[in-house]
């Protein structure tokens, strides 16, 4: 036994053009996917009739019998969009063309709707015109064009804010690096000179600050979780944190009495959920919640700065790469200063030559990985073809910059983000060059 489902009318004769009923219409209208209207002037043009679908009460809040008029239709459109849009429809009743204009209407409860309106001139018996047609609701669309353009404008400033903070740790680790050496000759220097030397320094340090800031931004910083106690960064950035507020506000600090170990990346401090209660005229509390450490015992020290070259490296030859003049040349004085023999080469394309023509042998390439005509990457499988197991030390101001995982069997490699201190350097070369033999 089948059923049939009737439709809400039945027509049972085929009607005659513009000709329909009242039920059917009302079917017709209800689904579709916006609010269908009729825009029909006056015989002598100086008036407009505007009928529409009831969805104008569902998607809108308005009572279409109030939107009958020219005059009360377009009160609800938004100020800064009213006369455009009476210019628009004037001139197409003028003309007798279509409609196609987007604007924004204020809903019956105070909230903005931006429309598209659609319709098309049809001349009736009668002699006269009417404009048939839909406004279709593009509130959502437009804030997902909106988001979109949004994104793509923030992903430009990321990139943008990559380069320049690629740029900017360059001279960061040129400007650390003479540091660094300028306070490892400071035997005899007076208290005044240290002091002017250790404001550098702190400037420096809100340079690199800021830095990484630009590389957080635009989703390059790297993220490098572990447990260590909190109370330390806390410490550290005190004087640095009183700088940058200024001298309008002030700072007190009160470190926790016991060791508060957290799992973060202390250089991203900021990640942690942060609550905020505020109170006009008393002030402001931000609570910063992050995760603690899982196991206390194996909670590590904060980093040190590392300037002091303590780490030792073995005897011999490094390979040093870098188109930046300023990181090459501190770089090669840091290494020297250790010990090390060091052959610079300005570009990729020195480098190779020199490869090729000597017979210089090296403990170790260390090159930057992003430079003009040929990346650290595509020079060190260059040499690697000749020098299959040469370690590789890769150096960038750009920390996200991937180099891969050694392979147990393979060629050794370590990469530091610049700006670095004399104690990564040296430490990083001490783990390359463990074996102590030089590559031929």
């Amino acid at each position: 036994m089948s059923s049939v489902i009737e439709p809400p009318f039945v027509a049972a004769d085929p009607l005659p053009p513009h000709v329909i009923s009242h039920g059917a219409l009302e079917f017709i209208t209800s689904r579709v996917p916006g609010i269908v209207f009729l825009w029909k002037p006056t015989a002598d043009g100086t008036s407009v009739r505007f009928e529409y679908s009831t969805r104008v009460r569902e998607l809108f809040g308005f009572d279409p019998a109030s939107l009958r008029h020219a005059r009360t239709a377009f009160a609800h459109v938004v100020d800064e969009d009213r006369d455009a849009v009476r210019e628009h429809f004037r001139s197409r009743l003028l003309h007798r063309l279509p409609v196609d204009l987007e604007f924004r209407v204020r809903r019956g409860d105070g909230t903005i709707a931006r429309v598209h309106a659609l319709a098309i001139p049809e001349a009736l018996p009668d002699g006269g015109w009417a404009w048939s047609g839909i406004y279709l609701d593009i509130t959502a669309q437009h804030r997902l064009e909106q988001d979109l353009r949004q994104s793509q404008r923030l992903e430009g400033l990321g990139h943008l804010a990559g380069s320049v903070a690629h740029d900017f740790n360059n001279l960061l680790t040129g400007i650390f690096g003479y540091l660094d050496l300028l306070e490892l000759n400071l035997d005899d220097a007076t208290a005044e000179v240290r002091a002017d030397i250790g404001e550098i320094r702190a400037a420096a340090e809100r340079a690199a600050w800021l830095t990484r800031q630009l590389l957080t931004f635009s989703r390059k910083q790297p993220v490098s979780t572990r447990d260590f106690d909190v109370n330390q960064i806390v410490r550290k950035s005190e004087r640095f944190l009183g700088r940058v507020l200024g001298e309008s506000v002030n700072l007190t600090v009160m470190p926790s009495d016991v060791p508060c170990h957290v799992h973060a990346d202390s250089g991203q401090l900021e990640k942690g959920t942060v609550r905020v209660r505020s109170t006009p005229g008393v002030g402001s509390t931000f609570n910063l919640f992050l995760p603690t450490a899982r196991v206390s015992a194996s909670v590590e020290e904060c980093p040190t700065d590392e300037r002091e070259p303590g780490s030792s490296a073995c005897p011999g030859t490094i390979l040093l790469v870098d188109d930046n003049d300023s990181v090459r040349m501190v770089t090669r004085r840091l290494l020297e200063r250790a010990g090390l023999e060091v052959v610079e080469a300005r570009n990729p394309a020195e480098a190779l030559a020199i490869v090729e023509h000597g017979s210089e042998p090296f403990i170790m390439l260390a090159t930057d990985l992003v430079m003009s005509g040929m990346s650290g990457n595509a020079l060190a499988a260059r040499m690697r073809e000749k020098l299959p197991h040469l370690p590789v030390l890769f150096l960038s101001g750009s920390p996200a910059v991937s180099v891969g995982e050694p392979t147990p069997d393979g060629p050794r490699h370590i990469f530091l983000a610049k700006p670095y201190a004399p104690g990564e350097l040296l430490k990083a070369v001490s783990a390359l060059t463990a074996d102590r033999r030089p590559h031929v």
